[in-house]
């Protein structure tokens, strides 16, 4: 999540302004902060603090609906105060290409900076640092059957300080799907489903953080009952 409002401590000045013509939407708000929160991430852990600075924090969305099901977006997260700063320009991209299937593309760039009491409060150096993070996603879903794919790749240097992002470092690869029956009229159930998902996690190097498989049997039967198994 690169915005995420709860990063805002103690707002004492604030403005805000949306639109929309045709297609295009436009939104930013800026806010001015008594206190600067900082979540410095890693590939297996974070750490974060709440630092006695006044900060301004803004952000600028811009998107563009080519058609009903598709969309192209740009944003602008910039928040600094005295020697700090952490801006992020992201890209985006949403397309429904048929009625079951759907495609997702985020490409996001940071710069980050942090000052002497963040450095050494939070082992870090006082040097800019830059970063990419992309996330990609593919979608399909029928009545009967649906399957998902993702991945994403986060540089060790990326930075969000204004949303809520505590894993960098790390690729991942991610595959889910299901088989579904739907129960007719007075059969034992209305839904029956069998899911599985797969993910691997590695550093940048190649070395392995994490790989999980899993395996569910979901049941929805008469009078709302659900019952669902598996791990």
């Amino acid at each position: 999540r690169l915005v995420h409002t709860r990063t805002l401590s103690d707002p004492h000045a604030a403005g805000k302004l949306t639109g929309k013509i045709g297609r295009h939407s436009l939104g930013i708000f800026t806010v001015r902060d008594a206190f600067t929160r900082v979540i410095v991430p890693g590939s297996q852990g974070s750490q974060s603090g709440v630092f006695d600075l006044d900060s301004t924090a803004t952000v600028a969305r811009y998107r563009f609906d080519p058609a009903p099901a598709s969309s192209v977006g740009v944003m602008f997260t910039d928040r600094q105060g005295g020697d700090y700063f952490n801006r992020v320009l992201t890209l985006d991209t949403r397309h429904r290409f048929t009625p079951a299937d759907s495609v997702s593309l985020t490409v996001a760039r940071s710069s980050t900076r942090y000052d002497e009491a963040m450095a050494d409060a939070l082992d870090q150096d006082t040097a800019p640092r830059s970063d990419t993070a992309v996330y990609a996603a593919y979608g399909h879903s029928v009545r009967s059957w649906y399957a998902n794919a993702y991945y994403s790749d986060f540089g060790d240097d990326f930075r969000a300080d204004l949303g809520f992002v505590t894993q960098v470092g790390f690729r991942r690869w991610e595959g889910a799907g299901a088989y579904i029956l739907h129960g007719a009229q007075g059969r034992a159930f209305n839904r029956l489903e069998f899911s599985g998902n797969y993910d691997q996690t590695e550093e940048p190097t190649g070395a392995l953080i994490e790989r999980e498989y899993e395996g569910f049997v979901s049941y929805g039967g008469p009078s709302e009952s659900f019952v669902s198994v598996g791990g």
